[in-house]
This record gives structure tokens, sequence and C-alpha cells, in this order.
């Protein structure tokens, strides 16, 4: 099987079993961890899934010497949701996430995570310029993929249009942006544009959002990681809509 559809790792593997066990092909599980895993076995038998016990160093292989922890498992490919439809059958006050050349997996995996936790409506991505839901992307968000809808489209702006028909404000979080993070009403909800950290958001995507947005930084920082901005961002939405968690 190709490794993009491998997942390793005690929590995510759990967690991704309990929530989308119809895309778990098989199980894996060491030896020596196999009493560890009676939950994981259960699961398995459950949902008819099927399962083997191997040695570690079989795992070793296959997790290509990362960290799986006695468990490994083989998953469907991840099928994409169509972004308008995420957009039409949005529940109110939604939060968005629109990547911009987001190309780091550990990148993406932590804004996939924290999106989850946050109850964010979806991500979009763009189909070129953008890392894709992978093995290394799944691990990182711990659990995360299985919570939150994620969608790939040719162009982030042939979205704003939909946006802007469901009042929702597109919102460009830069280092130099207009407004404070703070400042801005995210109270009817939000698509926020995030771009990567070495290039940042494409000129003609922010000449047409709404607002543009900025964290400040001390010590001749120039940004945030954007995982870590996403959060600071988000919880701010959230804390303005009086929460929904």
């Amino acid at each position: 099987m190709d490794t993009e559809n491998i997942m390793y790792g005690h929590h995510s593997c759990v967690e991704f079993i309990k929530k989308s066990p119809g895309r778990v092909n098989r199980i894996l599980l060491s030896r020596e961890n196999y009493r560890k895993y009676a939950e994981v076995a259960r699961l398995s038998q459950e949902n008819r899934i099927p399962f083997d016990v191997k040695e570690r160093y079989y795992l070793d292989k296959i997790a290509g010497g990362g960290n799986h922890q006695g468990i490994v498992i083989y998953i469907s490919p991840y099928e994409y949701y169509d972004a308008l439809e995420l957009i039409e059958s949005a529940s109110a006050n939604p939060l968005f996430i629109l990547l911009d050349g987001i190309e780091d997996p550990q990148n993406l995996g932590n804004i996939i995570r924290t999106s989850a936790a946050a109850g964010v409506e979806g991500i979009v991505l763009e189909n070129r310029r953008s890392a894709a839901i992978t093995s290394s992307v799944m691990k990182v968000s711990s659990g995360g993929l299985s919570s939150v809808k994620i969608a790939r489209v040719t162009n982030l702006k042939n979205l704003f249009v939909h946006f802007n028909e469901k009042d929702i404000p597109i919102i460009s979080t830069l280092s130099a942006g207009q407004n404070r993070w703070t400042e801005v009403d995210y109270s009817r909800g939000a698509a926020f544009i995030f771009g990567s950290e070495g290039k940042g958001i494409r000129r003609i995507l922010v000449e047409k959002s709404d607002y543009t947005i900025r964290i400040p930084v001390q010590n001749e920082m120039n940004s945030l990681n954007v995982a870590v901005a996403v959060g600071v961002i988000i919880y701010e939405a959230l804390r303005q809509q009086g929460s929904r968690l």
C-alpha cells in the first residue's frame, strides 16, 4: 500500500478508528504492545476491521523510523469535501480557514488540530502550492482530521463571491494588517486567509478582502508561526461569539 495511506501513533490511530472506522482498512499492532491495545482489538472486532500482530521491526519499517508506539493503521485516501457545499450548508456564524501556500505538512497538521478543537466549519486548500493530506499531516493533526472538513479548490479567489452572498466577511491576516486582530467584528462569522510565513498571502486575495488584520509582535520578530496565529485569531473569534465550546 502507498505510504500516503498510513497513520501511526497511539492517540492519532485510536481517535481515527473511533471517528472514521469505515476508512480503516487494516490495523497492525506490535507483539510487545498487544496487551496494551485491548481497546483497539475491541474496536477492530466491533467494526470488522482486520488486524494483525507483528514484530516491532516490521512496524518500524512501515513507519519509516517514525514513533509508531506499537500501532500502524492503513486507511483509505482522504476524500476532500466540496467547498461550495461547505459554504452553502454552513451553520450560523461560521468560521472558515483559507490557506494560501501552506506547504509545510507540520503546519497544516497543527492548523487542522487547532481547527478541530475550535469547531471550525471548514478548511480550504488550493490544489497547487499547498500541502496535501498525507500520513505526516494525519499524524500531526492528532485525530483532528476526523472532526474538521477540508476542501480543495483551483483558486481561493473564486470562493469570495459565495462568502459575500452569505454575508461572511473575508479577512486576510498580515504582519502589516490595518487592524489589530481584536478590533474586527467576527460575531457573524468569518473566512480567515492565512499565507505562508515566507511569501504571505497573494496580493489579489488581500485586495479583495473585507479587512486585513495583524497580531503585533515584539523583539524584532516579523510574525508568528502560521499555526500559532490560527489559534490566536480563531479563539478571539470564539470569544467574541460567546464561545461555542
